[in-house]
């Protein structure tokens, strides 16, 4: 059976690469043809790709909810460089994500109204923790050694906001989802991806709880200097999808990957074009 859910999609050339509990299937970005797949023994939250290696955030596959999540590096054929679980078993067990930034791994989570940033060498050596001024459930690298972040309001995650801090985690500029403009009420952020064109956000609007409708998948890029909202669009592609997360594909595209409205339906891939 094909999958129906996934939480996270990086580039690879002209390739895919989607985690998908804990297999990293690699998929076509032409024609979504699956390529191969690796089983790495954790169920992967995020995961980048950078300088040959893959870098990737995630909890025990068997073992799972209410365990500290492990950081590693994996190498092209899917091999072990590092790992490094969390000794503190009261962290957060959901939500993190990573980024590489002034060469450096930030792992972020959330955390009520604020959040936690720990770093790593790329050789997996703890640089150490810190905290967060917004609560991040999703972060970017950008250009000029900035960091992108996605958070959302401690008690209701629609309420969500994107912000940009400089490698230090110094606050530039931030922007509430509440300030865009006439939305849906039930509009949720899933991942960020910061391209030549902006910074894209995408997610989806959800009907009401035991209320008719469906998924429709959502669109939001972002002028990178100062947070302007420069366009939104609710594709045709994505009726009926969460958008969960977003790769660039080169010549001004994009390519979305989008889990179905109906669980039994397998995920998707959507091109679409930026300009």
């Amino acid at each position: 059976m094909p999958p129906t859910r996934t939480t996270s999609s990086v580039q690879l050339g002209d390739a895919v690469l989607v985690a998908v509990s804990d297999q990293l299937i690699r998929y076509d970005l032409d024609d979504w043809t699956p390529l191969d797949a690796h089983a790495i023994g954790y169920s992967v939250h995020d995961h980048t790709f950078v300088d040959g290696s893959l870098y990737y955030v995630g909890l025990d596959e068997v073992l799972g909810v209410g365990l500290p999540p492990t950081v590693g590096g994996l190498d092209s054929g899917a091999a072990s460089l590092w790992s490094y679980t969390f000794p503190n078993d009261d962290l957060p067990t959901e939500a993190h994500s990573i980024a590489v930034v002034d060469g450096t791994l930030m792992m972020a989570w959330p955390n009520g109204e604020t959040g936690t940033v720990c770093r790593f060498t790329l050789a997996g050596a703890e640089l150490g923790c810190e905290a967060t001024s917004v609560s991040p459930s999703f972060i970017e690298a950008g250009p000029d050694d900035t960091v992108f972040m996605v958070s959302y309001d401690a008690l209701d995650d629609q309420h969500w906001s994107l912000a940009a801090m400089d490698a230090e985690l110094n606050p530039i500029w931030s922007v509430a989802a509440e300030d865009l403009g006439p939305k849906n009420p039930r509009q949720f952020a899933r991942k960020l991806l910061v391209t030549e064109y902006g910074v894209v956000v995408v997610g989806e609007a959800q009907p009401e709880p035991g209320a008719a409708g469906t998924f429709q998948g959502q669109i939001w890029i972002f002028d990178p200097a100062d947070g302007e909202l420069t366009r939104h669009w609710e594709p045709d592609e994505l009726s009926g999808f969460m958008a969960t997360d977003v790769v660039d594909s080169g010549a001004g595209t994009i390519a979305v990957v989008a889990s179905p409205d109906d669980p039994n339906d397998p995920i998707v891939l959507a091109k679409l074009a930026l300009d």
